[in-house]
């Protein structure tokens, strides 16, 4: 179970890498007229489900079913002391929640940025 459920993290690793490539590069590009959507909207959904996809296996992993985890937590002290547990146990899931927090918060940011853009623009246009 663990190395199936390690497998499916690590390939959907590469998918929110995918969707965050996407994202950005159809972030970057200019929005059409007035009235027409912004080019490639999707990928950010998709973005968005990715990262939750993988922080779900991930806790899975780290609470379900990982060794190393449960050597970090009956041994908090020791965790440290070792450099694969440090890591595995207790830096990667720090490492990783910030992310979590990092991308939800830019996906608020830029969609509350985009409709304030668009609730000002059909505003001023009356």
């Amino acid at each position: 179970m663990y190395a199936t459920m390690l497998l499916i993290h690590s390939w959907l690793r590469w998918c929110t890498l995918l969707a965050c490539g996407g994202a950005i590069y159809f972030a970057a590009q200019k929005p059409g007229p007035d009235g027409t959507p912004l080019p490639g909207k999707g990928w950010d959904s998709f973005l968005m489900f990715a990262v939750d996809l993988q922080m779900l296996t991930g806790l899975i992993l780290y609470f379900g079913l990982s060794d190393f985890t449960r050597v970090a937590m009956e041994n908090p002290a020791g965790a440290w002391a070792e450099p694969t547990v440090r890591y595995w146990g207790i830096l990667h899931a720090g490492a990783m929640f910030a992310s979590l927090l990092t991308a939800v918060y830019a996906f608020r940011v830029v969609f509350t940025v985009f409709l304030d853009r668009k609730s000002t623009r059909l505003n001023s246009s009356h």
